[in-house]
């Protein structure tokens, strides 16, 4: 892929961004979580390391998912990065409690690491994908840390932008008073209830 290609972004972000950064470093973001989930691996399947040097291999797993954490940031990708950040929080916890490093909770982590490499590769293929579509790995990610508060917005990362509304032929500006306010009430109900067009006009 040409390093100045464009694609569509979902959400009220601008129409296309500019992904030759990301492609730059996808194939090192890939490295980093695969390596990090082979020492999670080892960990897992050889419950007789000594608690040290598992320590030190669970160590430089969080270092490799904290340094792709920094690239994604610095290519402007928030919402990969936040799933990366959180797959370090839970082998930032895996450092103190090796024991806890499952072979069922880094399959968990996996699975995390395939859904961001297949989020960033539709991204660099042009496809229209939203942030949110994370947000199922995220949680479960974030589960595994002990973290209750999960949201699909932790994910969405664009700023708000209002829309332009174009006003209506022949509108009068009215002062927003309680008679305003009653009529407002009334007609809104009977839009909700009987969807009423004189009462939508």
């Amino acid at each position: 892929m040409s390093p100045s290609a464009q694609a569509p972004v979902a959400g009220n972000a601008p129409a296309s961004e500019d992904l030759g950064p990301l492609a730059w470093v996808h194939g090192e973001i890939q490295k980093s979580v695969d390596t990090a989930v082979k020492s999670l691996r080892r960990v897992a399947r050889e419950q007789g390391l000594a608690h040290e040097e598992a320590a030190g291999v669970l160590r430089m797993a969080r270092q490799q998912l904290h340094q792709a954490v920094g690239v994604l940031q610095m290519v402007g990708h928030a919402a990969p990065a936040r799933l990366l950040g959180a797959m370090e929080l839970v082998v930032r916890g895996f450092v103190d409690e090796p024991g806890r490093c499952t072979d069922e909770r880094v399959g968990r982590i996996e699975q995390a690491g395939f859904a961001l490499t297949d989020f960033i590769g539709a991204v660099l293929a042009g496809k229209r994908v939203s942030s949110v579509a994370l947000f199922p790995q995220y949680r479960e990610v974030l589960e595994l840390a002990g973290n209750e508060r999960v949201h699909p917005a932790d994910l969405w990362n664009y700023p708000w932008v209002w829309a332009e509304v174009q006003r209506p032929q022949g509108h009068r500006t009215m002062v927003y008073d309680p008679a305003v306010r009653s009529a407002f009430d009334r007609d809104i109900l009977r839009v909700v209830k009987s969807g009423g067009e004189e009462a939508a006009r």
